[in-house]
């Protein structure tokens, strides 16, 4: 079937049915057009030094293996959430 053909049928199949059901046919038509890729966006760092008055002496070598720790602990013990930490009480 050509394009043309194509076109033609669903225009008829359209025009055919109640008009309260167009709104459903443009959605269920959009649902099916492939979604728009978001725009590449680069890394924000206005960030980078926020915590630098919070850190307590820990270096970020330190932080690794202390969360790896707690990890360990979790899932020894079958726990499926991460404990609230000092970094999750400082605020902006």
């Amino acid at each position: 079937m050509s394009a043309t053909d194509t076109r033609e049928r669903l225009h008829t199949l359209v025009r055919e049915l109640p008009p309260e059901l167009h709104e459903d046919v443009i959605s269920y038509i959009e649902s099916l057009l492939p979604e728009e890729k978001p725009k590449d966006k680069y890394l924000r760092l206005d960030w980078g030094g926020a915590l630098k008055g919070h850190y307590d002496g820990y270096t970020s070598v330190e932080l690794q293996k202390e969360i790896l720790r707690m990890w360990e602990e979790m899932a020894m013990k079958g726990v499926s959430q991460r404990p609230k930490t000092k970094v999750d009480d400082v605020s902006g």
